[in-house]
C-alpha cells in the first residue's frame, strides 16, 4: 500500500493508500524495537513485539498486544486471537 493520505479521526488516525482505508486501531505494527512500537501505539495502532536475544520490551511502557520469540510463533498467536473474535 502506498500511503496517500493520513488524517485525524477521533483518537485514531485514518490511513488511506490507493483504494484502501483503515483506522489505525485496525492495524497492528510488528517490530523488534520497542521504540518503534511505542510510536505506533501513540497513533492508535495495536502492537506486536518480536523478542530478541538479550533485548526485551522497554519496561516503563504498557505491554504490547502480542509478544513472540519469532514470526512463526507470532503468526500462530495472531491466528488464535482472530479465531476467538469470530
Amino acid at each position: 500500500m502506498t500511503l496517500t493520505n493520513v488524517q485525524a479521526c477521533g483518537s485514531n488516525l485514518l490511513v488511506r493508500g490507493g483504494t484502501t482505508q483503515r483506522r489505525t486501531s485496525a492495524l497492528t505494527m510488528i517490530a523488534a524495537h520497542s521504540w518503534d512500537l511505542m510510536g505506533a501505539r501513540a497513533v492508535g495502532c495495536e502492537v506486536a513485539f518480536l523478542e530478541r536475544k538479550d533485548v526485551g520490551w522497554f519496561p516503563l511502557t504498557p505491554s504490547p498486544s502480542l509478544m513472540a520469540a519469532n514470526l512463526q510463533e507470532l503468526a500462530s498467536k495472531i491466528l488464535d486471537e482472530a479465531r476467538t473474535h469470530e
